[in-house]
């Protein structure tokens, strides 16, 4: 087997991706007066944006994003309102590309403490009083300022012979009101771009093929991908019961969580999902009312082509009603977890979540190998986040 591709997990896993921290510190004004000598005296590997103009209710502010080291492994927005100094106030990163150079895979909770203390390593030289670096990773300080405002908690599966994205092709959730989103082929997305909850569908395989090939590698398994996000009063609702919550400014904040606690609320949503496990009750006990809905599901599962795509025709066809088409998805759904093959434990199964596929890339492993052999452990860090 190929030494890129790794089908075991790492012993504990903390299945972070992409995540927000928000936070108010003052920022060194060497920073925006005179980046290249703070450069100079810092050794910061700094990508200065120009300042743009932002817009509140308050009033128009200077704004401006600050890329540190990879493009898209860790930015920080800063700016500057009304009398105050500059000031960071939000931190967008992704562990996985700052210690491994990609996120083909889940990172464990010994490389959550590592990520997070390498943030704090990079971002120090930034602010005004060094001091005050205990408000860039939630949880650390008394009186916390930093929380965490969104998080991306990933779970990656074999699925050699497709079946598992078959039975995510029509996927519901109670939380999500809009309807799926489809690329063929590709991806399945449940909830709008700005919602509060999402849940992604995808191949990881897929997503990675360009980088992979860029160094002249290719993916040895088709590997799924199914993808959460919680931001704001999502992220306190399904995180919060499995984390640390505290007041930060008056309101309740998520301020620390574990690896086992972004595992239980991935679980806790994806188990609502509906449309998509197998669900076969004794065939006198089928149901049989709305059989063009149920018929629906039949369609869907031997032809690919998705419930919501014939709904739209019979709507645009034979202009039935909204509950009409109400009842017809339900129906469909119904019969959907008749058909399917698969059980939610047959894919969210503990061993699954312990043991997830990965896919690397050496070359942007080895690119990033220092970051993991010289990023000390911060002592806070490891005392909340252990």
């Amino acid at each position: 087997m190929s030494n890129y591709f790794n089908p075991l997990a790492r012993p504990h896993p903390a299945p972070l991706d992409r995540f927000w921290i928000k936070t108010a510190i003052p920022i060194d004004h060497e920073v925006i007066e005179s980046p290249s000598l703070f450069r100079q005296r810092t050794r910061l590997p700094l990508r200065r944006f120009s300042p743009t103009i932002a817009y509140s209710k308050e009033g128009n502010y200077f704004s401006c994003k600050l890329f540190i080291e990879d493009y898209w492994g860790l930015v920080v927005h800063i700016d500057q309102r009304r009398d105050c100094p500059w000031m960071l106030r939000k931190i967008e990163a992704n562990i996985a590309v700052l210690l491994h150079g990609g996120n083909g895979g889940i990172i464990d909770e010994y490389e959550l403490q590592q990520g997070l203390s390498h943030i704090i390593e990079l971002l120090t030289p930034l602010l005004e009083n060094p001091k005050d670096d205990i408000h860039l990773v939630p949880g650390l300080a008394t009186n916390p300022i930093a929380f965490w405002q969104m998080v991306e908690i990933p779970f990656n599966i074999f699925d050699p012979d497709g079946h598992i994205e078959h039975v995510f092709m029509n996927p519901r959730h109670p939380g999500i009101k809009k309807s799926a989103l489809r690329c063929d082929g590709e991806s399945v997305k449940l909830g709008h771009k700005n919602a509060l909850m999402k849940i992604n569908f995808y191949r990881k395989d897929l997503e990675m093929k360009k980088a992979l090939r860029k160094h002249g590698r290719e993916p040895l398994a088709r590997i799924f991908r199914i993808e959460v996000t919680l931001k704001d009063e999502k992220l306190l609702k399904h995180l919060g019961p499995n984390g640390v919550i505290q007041k930060v400014q008056g309101y309740d904040r998520v301020t620390s969580f574990s690896g086992k606690g972004l595992i239980a609320a991935h679980r806790t949503i994806v188990t609502a999902l509906t449309g998509c496990y197998q669900s076969r009750p004794d065939k006198g006990d089928l149901p049989a009312n709305y059989p063009i809905g149920r018929f629906m599901a039949h369609i869907s599962s031997r032809t690919g082509l998705p419930i919501e795509d014939q709904i739209a025709i019979c709507k645009e066809r034979f202009d039935i009603s909204d509950s009409t088409r109400g009842r017809y998805h339900k129906a469909a759904l119904e019969e959907s977890t008749y058909l399917s093959p698969l059980r939610l434990e047959d894919i969210f199964s503990p061993s699954h979540y312990q043991n997830q596929p990965v896919i690397e890339v050496p070359e942007l492993e080895q690119i990033s190998q220092g970051r993991r052999d010289y990023t000390d452990i911060h002592p806070q860090v490891a005392k909340v986040y252990a």
